[in-house]
């Protein structure tokens, strides 16, 4: 009798004393986007994306939390990051717009970054505005040519790609498209003289022949982050996913669920990534 009088003030002392012991400590929101190869939703290989096996790692690592995984498009998924705490999203690119409601992990992977995509019977159209070292000035072919060309709508254009489409002297038109599937659809039917996107896409979707030319100005590899809300949840877990990721072994183990879907130099690249300063 005694024993079984004691047991409730014994579990409210632990509860009160200790308690990850007994729940998790608080929620963390995962959005996840329709984006193969980092998220694969369907098909024999759903399930086994980059960024679903690195969310496994994460959660792993992150067990003093409970986690939700919430599949949305990129535009809720930066709206809810503004409005709620304990939101976060992997393989996203960071931009000073995007800092207004979040915070970013130190340590980038590498991604092979934007390219230019044509046909391969189109590929000649391309050759007068190719630099000497075989990069597509954009800012040339967007002021002298009538082409049409597409994109990734939820992705953040390049600024040497995004300047010139903004000037008024700009007479090539580029249209936003729902997937990198649909960029393919439309370069098949002749709808699309080019379309921009980044190779490891592309490859998910496409294993024939196309043309592809690097932009002149735009960086070899693009620098893919970790992004939670800039509340205090948020802040709380970035630093904890930057004190794991800090360690050489743990970083490894996060970097290598791309071998599968990357090239060896965007691995080589991310495994060689260091932290980046830690923002002001």
């Amino acid at each position: 009798m005694a024993l079984s009088r004691l047991l409730p003030a014994l579990l409210a002392a632990l509860i009160f004393c200790f308690p990850g012991a007994v729940r998790a400590e608080q929620g963390i929101t995962w959005i996840t986007h329709p984006m193969p190869p980092a998220f694969i939703s369907d098909g024999p290989d759903a399930g086994a994306g980059v960024g679903d096996l690195q969310l496994r790692f994460l959660m792993q690592h992150l067990g003093r939390y409970d986690h939700r995984v919430l599949r949305s498009s990129f535009a809720r998924m930066w709206t809810q990051m503004a409005r709620e705490d304990g939101v976060c999203a992997q393989s996203v690119f960071l931009s000073p717009e995007r800092r207004k409601v979040a915070v970013f992990t130190r340590r980038a992977l590498r991604e092979v970054g934007y390219r230019l995509y044509a046909r391969p019977d189109a590929a000649k159209r391309f050759t007068p505005y190719l630099t000497a070292a075989g990069e597509v000035d954009f800012s040339r072919l967007a002021r002298e040519t009538d082409m049409h060309g597409a994109y990734f709508g939820t992705r953040l254009l390049p600024e040497p790609v995004a300047g010139p489409l903004e000037s008024a002297e700009a007479r090539t038109d580029l249209q936003q498209a729902q997937s990198t599937r649909q960029l393919l659809q439309m370069l098949a039917a002749g709808r699309l003289d080019f379309f921009l996107a980044v190779g490891n896409e592309v490859a998910f979707y496409h294993r024939g022949d196309l043309a592809s030319f690097p932009l002149k100005d735009v960086a070899p590899f693009n620098d893919v982050y970790i992004a939670c809300s800039d509340k205090p949840l948020g802040r709380a877990v970035i630093a904890q996913i930057d004190s794991l990721q800090a360690q050489d072994a743990q970083w490894a183990e996060f970097v290598a669920p791309m071998r599968r879907w990357h090239t060896a130099a965007e691995i080589e690249e991310s495994l060689a990534s260091k932290p980046r300063a830690a923002a002001p």
